[in-house]
């Protein structure tokens, strides 16, 4: 069975080193006020950077659509944790998508891995 774990906004992300794959909402970087969903999957047999999460002719999937295709997919291949983060849904974001991509905010360091 594979495991969902959704994370907070400012959570750092899953280690390399462990096998998942990553769904990521996230803000555009051409359009801060565009949301993207990207999967990217860490695993021996396979490992993909971020991907458009799209539908064959349906065009882009919601973060939750996202998941679910990410859990089969994980399913398929013997991959045990899914792990789903909107990065748009914390306070920070979106001021930043309030102010048009200015991520220019005191005080603030965005970390994406524990580091």
């Amino acid at each position: 069975m594979v495991q969902t774990i959704h994370l907070q906004p400012h959570d750092p992300l899953p280690s390399p080193a462990e096998d998942h794959v990553l769904v990521v909402a996230r803000f555009a970087s051409s359009n801060p006020t565009e949301k993207v969903v990207e999967v990217s999957v860490n695993s021996p047999a396979l490992r993909t950077g971020p991907t458009p999460a799209s539908r064959a002719q349906n065009g882009p999937r919601d973060l939750e659509d996202a998941v679910r295709m990410a859990t089969v997919f994980a399913q398929e291949r013997g991959i045990p944790r899914v792990y789903a983060v909107d990065r748009t849904g914390g306070e920070i974001e979106r001021r930043v998508a309030d102010r048009n991509g200015d991520r220019s905010l005191e005080g603030v360091r965005f970390r994406d891995f524990n580091e």
